[in-house]
């Protein structure tokens, strides 16, 4: 069995590390020439390694004194790869567009039963709504969805009260007045 050193696998080129800008290194490649840093070095090649933690995409962990090896998928894109093709960037979020606060009061107003204030509210939030880029049209109209039901539910109250009231009274002057009114003897 020969110890021979391997051979580089077809159509890859030789491993080689850039030196620092503005030097030259005697040890780059046995037998070769210094490259001036002017000159454009091939990239080094990379090897794929076992990814860490069984994830692809993250760094896998080099010993000292060895080059660092990459993923064969390349590095995540939010970690900066670079190469061909488009490149993710990924931008923060917007914020939020605020909810309008007549239409929270209209919805919180209709479900504590204050029909009238739930209805002035949710209409005058409505009319702000076409106009603002607030959030929040789903509140006012629940808001004066439930305050209109609110307010016949009461008008429908006052209705059978009054009924029972005339009912009564009715019913007193026919019914119970000459039985409650003394006969004369």
């Amino acid at each position: 069995m020969s110890h021979e050193p391997a051979e580089p696998r077809p159509g890859a080129e030789p491993q080689r590390q850039d030196p620092p800008s503005g030097t030259f290194e005697a040890s780059q490649a046995p037998g070769s020439a210094p490259v001036p840093p002017s000159q454009p070095v091939a990239p080094a090649q990379s090897y794929p390694a076992a990814p860490a933690h069984g994830y692809p995409g993250t760094p896998a962990q080099s010993h000292p004194g060895t080059p660092a090896q990459s993923h064969p998928l390349g590095p995540a894109p939010h970690l900066g790869a670079a190469g061909p093709g488009p490149q993710a960037s990924w931008a923060p979020l917007a914020p939020r567009p605020r909810v309008n606060t007549l239409a929270l009061v209209a919805f919180i107003t209709s479900l504590l039963g204050i029909a009238p204030v739930a209805v002035i509210c949710g209409h005058m939030a409505l009319r702000e709504l076409r106009s603002s880029g607030e959030e929040g049209r789903g509140l006012a109209l629940a808001g004066v969805i439930i305050g209109y039901v609110v307010l016949g539910v009461f008008a429908l109250l006052v209705v059978w009260v009054v009924g029972q009231l005339i009912w009564l009274s009715t019913l007193s002057a026919t019914v119970i007045g000459p039985l409650l009114t003394p006969r004369p003897s």
